[in-house]
C-alpha cells in the first residue's frame, strides 16, 4: 500500500479531490459505449495505456485543452504509485478470479466487489489527474487546444513506446480502428454536451 509520508505520493498530494463532476459524467457516459471499452481494453492490454489517463486527457481535449508528450509524461508519474500500488492489483485480481466466479456464486459476489472497488480507485486516480492537469493548466504548461484525436493519438503512442512497440506495431488496422472508435465517440459526446 502506498505510504502517504513520501513525497511523491498522489494521495498525499490529492487533498480536496474532486471525485465527482462533469469530467467523471462524460468519462463513464463515453466508456458507457461498447466501442469505447473494446477500444480502451485493446490498448490498455496491447501497450500498457492507462485507460484513466487517456479518458481523462480526452475530456480535457473536448473541453479545450489538449497535451503533448511532456504533458502525457508527467500526468503519467503523478499518478503512476497510484495506479501500481492500487489500481493494478485490483484488476489483476478481479481478473485472475474471473474463471472461478463464472461457475461459484460466492466467488462471482466477491469478484463484483472487487470491480466495485477497482471503479472507484480509478475514480480517485481520474481526480488526482484533473488536479494535476489543472494545477498545469493554471502554471501555464498545458498544450494548446488539440483535437480529440490527436489527444487519443499522442496518448497511445507515448504507451506504444514505452512498451518499445514499433510504428508498425502500435499502428496496425486494429488499433487505427480503436482510435477512431474512441475518438469519434468522444466527438459525438461532445457535441451533444454543448
Amino acid at each position: 500500500m502506498t505510504d502517504a509520508s513520501k513525497p511523491n505520493d498522489p494521495v498525499a498530494l490529492g487533498r480536496n479531490l474532486q471525485l465527482t463532476g462533469p469530467h467523471w459524467t462524460f468519462i463513464i457516459r463515453l466508456y458507457g459505449d461498447p466501442g469505447v471499452q473494446r477500444a480502451c481494453l485493446l490498448l490498455q492490454d496491447s501497450f500498457g495505456v492507462d485507460v484513466s489517463l487517456l479518458l481523462t486527457l480526452v475530456w480535457y481535449a473536448a473541453h479545450g485543452t489538449g497535451v503533448d508528450d511532456g504533458d502525457v509524461e508527467a500526468l503519467d508519474q503523478a499518478v503512476a504509485s497510484w495506479r501500481g500500488d492500487v489500481v493494478k492489483p485490483l484488476r489483476t485480481i478481479r481478473r485472475e478470479i474471473k474463471p472461478a466466479a463464472e461457475h461459484d456464486g460466492t466467488v462471482a459476489g466477491f469478484r463484483t466487489k472487487i470491480k466495485s472497488i477497482e471503479i472507484e480507485a480509478e475514480q480517485i486516480e481520474i481526480a488526482l489527474l484533473v488536479q494535476a492537469v489543472n494545477q498545469r493548466k493554471r502554471s501555464g504548461a498545458a498544450a494548446k487546444p488539440a483535437p480529440i484525436a490527436r489527444t487519443v493519438e499522442t496518448v497511445v503512442a507515448f504507451y506504444a513506446a514505452r512498451a518499445a512497440a514499433t510504428a508498425a506495431t502500435w499502428q496496425t488496422l486494429e488499433v487505427r480502428a480503436a482510435i477512431d472508435s474512441l475518438s469519434d465517440a468522444a466527438t459525438r459526446l461532445a457535441a451533444e454536451d454543448r
